[in-house]
C-alpha cells in the first residue's frame, strides 16, 4: 500500500505569494508537508506538518488533489491553504529557514516538482487534479540515498521525527 503524504501550499490573501522551507536535510527549498500519521486525515496532517515545519497556524481552503509517485510507492495530497496565526520558524529540526517568495519567482533549488504543484494550486479547477508523476532514475536514487543518511543521522542524534518522512 503506498505512502500518504500531505503537502501544502501556503498562500498569502492575494496569493501572490507562497512560503517554501529550507530542508535541514537536503538544503533545498520545498513546500511544507509529510507524512500522515495512522489515526490522521491527510487533513490533519497537512496541518500539523505545516505547522511543525513553518510556525504558521494555517486554514485549509481546498483541496489540490493526488499526485502518484510510483518510483516512491506513494501518494501526495496537495492543499492550499492560508496562515491563520503563529510566526516563522527562525529554525528547527526539519527546517533551516522559513521565507515567502513570489509564486512567480521561485527559487532555482527546489524539490522536484514544487514548480508544478505552485502553478496546479494558482489553477482554479471543479474537480481535483490526479497526476502521475515519474523522475529519472538518478533523481530516485540520489532522494533514497539522502534520505537514508538523513535517518541515519537522526537515529544516531536521536530525533524522534527520523521515521516520519
Amino acid at each position: 500500500m503506498p505512502k500518504e503524504l500531505a503537502t501544502v501550499v501556503v498562500l498569502n490573501e492575494n496569493m501572490q505569494q507562497v512560503v517554501l522551507i529550507l530542508r535541514a536535510d537536503f538544503r533545498i527549498w520545498s513546500l511544507p508537508g509529510g507524512g500522515v500519521e495512522p489515526g490522521e486525515t491527510r487533513e490533519q496532517a497537512a496541518i500539523r506538518e505545516t505547522l511543525e515545519e513553518t510556525g504558521y497556524q494555517v486554514l485549509l481552503d481546498r483541496y489540490v488533489g493526488c499526485y502518484r509517485r510510483p518510483q516512491l510507492n506513494d501518494l501526495r495530497h496537495i492543499f492550499t491553504a492560508h496562515v491563520t496565526g503563529g510566526q516563522p520558524l527562525k529554525s528547527g529540526p526539519e527546517t533551516r529557514e522559513v521565507r515567502w517568495y513570489p509564486v512567480h519567482e521561485l527559487p532555482a533549488r527546489l524539490t522536484p516538482s514544487v514548480r508544478e504543484i505552485v502553478a496546479d494550486a494558482l489553477t482554479e479547477t471543479h474537480d481535483p487534479i490526479q497526476r502521475v508523476q515519474h523522475f529519472p532514475l538518478w533523481q530516485i536514487l540520489y532522494l533514497k540515498f539522502r534520505v537514508g543518511l538523513r535517518d541515519l543521522s537522526n537515529r544516531l542524534k536521536g530525533h524522534q521525527w527520523a521515521e516520519k518522512e
